[in-house]
This record gives C-alpha cells, structure tokens and sequence, in this order.
C-alpha cells in the first residue's frame, strides 16, 4: 500500500518547480480576479526612537569654557602637589657646572627648572605655529576677498 506524501509542494519545490504559496484563512485575494495571498495590515513601528532619561540628561550636557578650565586647575594643582612632594624627599645639594659658571643646587629644584624651561621651550614652539597658522588664513582670506570681487 503506498502512502500519500503528505508535502507534495516541497518535493515539487526541490525539483525545480516552483511550489505553490501557502495561504491562510486571514489572508486574502486584493480583487478576485488575481489569486494571491495579501499580507495583513500591520501597525509600522514608530520612526522616532525614544530616549530614557539618562540619554535625555546627557545630550544637555556640553563643554563649557568655565568647565574646561576648572578641570584644567584642578589637574594643574593636582601636578603642582606631586612637584612639591618630589622636591621635599629630594633635598641634597648637587654641583651644577655649565661653561664657566659652577653652583650648587637641590636636586629637586634643579629637575624642577629644567621641567618649567622645558615646558616655556614648547610653549614658544606652540605660539610661534599658532601665529603662523593665523596669518596663513589671513592671507587665504584676502585672497578669497580678491578673486570673490
């Protein structure tokens, strides 16, 4: 006795012949004429994503000039604290030589003007780049106004 496949489309489908689609009681035809099945209506789900109050809070939070440099003093002060440590524990005298001149200092206060002339070193290296970027947009402004006229 043989039995009745009991999914016919499927092995129609695995031969190659396009298997006929599927429909259910909820779905039907747009217009008789055409066979097919019709999705249902379905809600779309909103567009605008809501934000939980943290994100709300924190898309108001901005950088402020005050805010920046308040934390500026308060890491200046925090390194400020660990210079005058390092100068206390380091307080024995060293001979300083440099060309003709002979002196002696604290090893501390000696690292310490090193750090401080190293830091001025950078700061003229960082003001004289920053005047130089300026007067290159001022040239680029003149010439944009001249060949704009």
């Amino acid at each position: 006795m043989a039995t009745k496949d009991s999914k016919p489309d499927r092995q129609h489908a695995a031969e190659g012949v396009d298997a006929p689609l599927e429909t259910t009681p909820d779905m039907v035809p747009a217009d008789n004429a055409t066979p097919g099945p019709v999705t249902p209506d379905v809600e779309l789900a909103p567009t605008k994503r809501e934000k939980p109050a943290a994100d709300a809070y924190q898309d108001k939070m901005t950088t402020t000039r005050s805010g920046a440099i308040w934390t500026t003093t308060i890491f200046s002060l925090i390194v400020l604290i660990l210079l005058i440590i390092f100068i206390a524990q380091n307080q024995e005298t060293t001979t300083l030589r440099y060309f003709a001149w002979e002196g002696t200092v604290n090893v501390g206060l000696t690292v310490l003007a090193a750090a401080v002339a190293g830091g001025v070193i950078v700061a003229l290296a960082g003001a004289g780049r920053i005047i130089a970027l300026k007067a290159q947009k001022r040239h680029q402004r003149k010439a944009s106004r001249q060949n704009g006229s």
